[in-house]
């Protein structure tokens, strides 16, 4: 997501083992040239590569042997001189990485996934990165205290956290560091991670924070976050039944 949008790139899925016809329609109508496939096989089957081969588009694929790994690989593959700034999630859950997209591709940073411990593979492209500053996504319960003292032990980087009380107020601390105004607001459930995911690439192009909201109505910090960005559009993505 966050390579996406630092790119100027769209940000598609599909299925494991086809490709949508309408997501067929949108890569012919994008005119794209060069698809990346993120994950390995299991995740997007060789049949969905052959099948974006077919459409003329060259298929480069970025696969780890798990999420945190991908994650290391992407950042390797789009950040090759290393990084100022690497933003560091949860890997284990997904709200923070997501809404995190759009303030990565202002600072120009990769996301780095993290569980109780850092990988070894996350472990070497912090090294690798060299980064003189690393953000820290979520309260200690999504990166704890140890994790990102280790991060700082093993770059020597200063660490900042930014986290809230829980993903929609992460999301909000997010928004509020990265924006002092936005015209285009995107809103989408914290309940799953599609809309979310898709939302970040958009967002960033336009120049908008991705917030979060459970379907039972908007949290007040949401609320006052939105009033204060004083948006002349407000996207809601997602079906009636993730927010009514």
């Amino acid at each position: 997501g966050a390579a996406a949008a630092a790119s100027g790139s769209a940000l598609l899925l599909v299925e494991p083992t086809t490709l949508p016809s309408a997501i067929r329609n949108e890569v012919i109508r994008l005119g794209a040239t060069r698809a990346i496939i993120a994950g390995g096989t299991s995740a997007v089957s060789d049949a969905v590569a052959t099948a974006l081969r077919n459409l003329g588009v060259d298929v480069e694929r970025m696969a780890g042997t798990d999420r945190f790994d991908t994650a290391a690989q992407v950042a390797a593959r789009f950040f090759p001189d290393g990084a100022d700034t690497v933003y560091v999630a949860t890997g284990v859950n997904y709200p923070d990485a997501l809404a995190a997209v759009p303030a990565a591709a202002i600072d120009g940073a990769p996301i780095l996934l993290v569980s109780d411990t850092i990988s070894a593979s996350t472990r070497a492209e912090l090294i690798r990165l060299s980064p003189k500053r690393i953000v820290i996504l979520g309260g200690t319960a999504a990166v704890s205290t140890a994790v990102a003292d280790q991060a700082r032990t093993m770059t020597g980087a200063t660490v900042t956290r930014i986290g809230g009380a829980d993903r929609y107020g992460t999301a909000v601390q997010l928004s509020r560091r990265s924006f002092d105004h936005a015209s285009t607001v995107f809103v989408t459930t914290g309940t799953d991670f599609v809309d979310a995911l898709i939302s970040g690439p958009t967002a960033n192009e336009l120049g908008g924070p991705v917030l979060l909201t459970p379907p039972i109505g908007i949290p007040a910090g949401v609320r006052a976050e939105i009033e204060r960005l004083r948006p002349d559009r407000i996207v809601f993505v997602g079906s009636t039944g993730d927010l009514p």
